[in-house]
């Protein structure tokens, strides 16, 4: 199976405090952006490397054939969590 896998890491300055979702949302925003202006690749590959308000990079976008099964049940599959 094919999944598409953000990793952020928040061990970073940038995330302290009240916002740290702000700068969540920022980072995820800019991501939309640069997979909405460019196409996804039918083999696994990073497709965008992650930065902070600070130009850290803090994380990475990448394709990846995975043979983990959903872990909580939910039939989305794994990570599918309730708010």
């Amino acid at each position: 199976m094919k999944k598409l896998l953000i990793d952020i890491n928040l061990e970073n300055a940038a995330f302290e405090g009240a916002d740290a979702g702000a700068e969540i949302a920022s980072i995820l925003r800019d991501l939309a952006d640069k997979l909405e202006s460019s196409p996804i690749p039918a083999a696994p590959e990073l497709l965008a490397a992650l930065y902070d308000v600070n130009g850290n990079c803090v994380g990475a976008c990448e394709t990846k054939e995975v043979t983990r099964e959903a872990t909580v049940g939910d039939q989305h599959g794994a990570y599918c969590l309730p708010w």
